[in-house]
């Protein structure tokens, strides 16, 4: 075997210096869930029974916004649907492209929580903009999300699932959590320059 000339070695060792810039410079949203999806929407379930806006529904619809053009979103509806059905949960789909009205759409949507999976260049604030008018709770797929303005997300601290409250955006929302959900969640708060 030929040793490698140090001029090709060079650029070897540049090239891979460039993919790993990328790979750590990509946005977040580019990337999955911290947490599994499915983790996720269980948790959201027992958080739901905590707040006090939410508990006593026979049932809630939540809308899943998802990209069809993001792998990472459509997995993320795809365990979403897997999961509706549980308990008094019913998932209807939403889907978000580039081409579609975001606004006019959501402000048809039937819902009582939207869960926003991770999507590529949607605009979150709008989304949760939306939700405060209307009075719609959110989920994110994403706990970067929560810094844009949307209220429950679930991360990872020390190797294990979090939840997350954006306090202020979920009051905004109209959620009404109980005292021991806070007591347990770490709060955040909306960054205005997270986008």
């Amino acid at each position: 075997m030929k040793p490698i000339s140090c001029r090709y070695g060079r650029a070897l060792a540049r090239m891979a210096m460039i993919v790993l810039a990328v790979a750590f410079l990509l946005p977040r949203q580019t990337m999955a869930a911290e947490v599994p999806v499915s983790v996720q929407l269980n948790l959201y379930h027992k958080i739901w029974k905590l707040d006090r806006n939410l508990a006593n529904r026979s049932e809630l619809v939540v809308a899943v916004l998802y990209q069809d053009t993001y792998a990472v979103s459509t997995e993320a509806k795809t365990a979403a649907m897997a999961w509706s059905g549980t308990s008094r949960v019913r998932c209807i789909l939403v889907a978000l492209d580039q081409k579609t009205n975001v606004e006019a759409l959501l402000q048809t949507v039937v819902a009582d929580v939207f869960y926003v999976t991770p999507m590529r260049g949607a605009d979150i604030e709008q989304i949760a903009r939306i939700a405060r008018a209307r009075q719609i709770h959110t989920m994110a797929g994403l706990t970067e999300y929560l810094l844009i303005g949307l209220s429950v997300g679930v991360g990872v601290r020390n190797d294990r699932p979090r939840i997350m409250i954006n306090l202020d955006a979920a009051k905004a929302e109209g959620a009404a959590y109980q005292a021991p959900l806070l007591q347990m969640s770490e709060i955040v708060t909306t960054n205005r320059n997270a986008h």
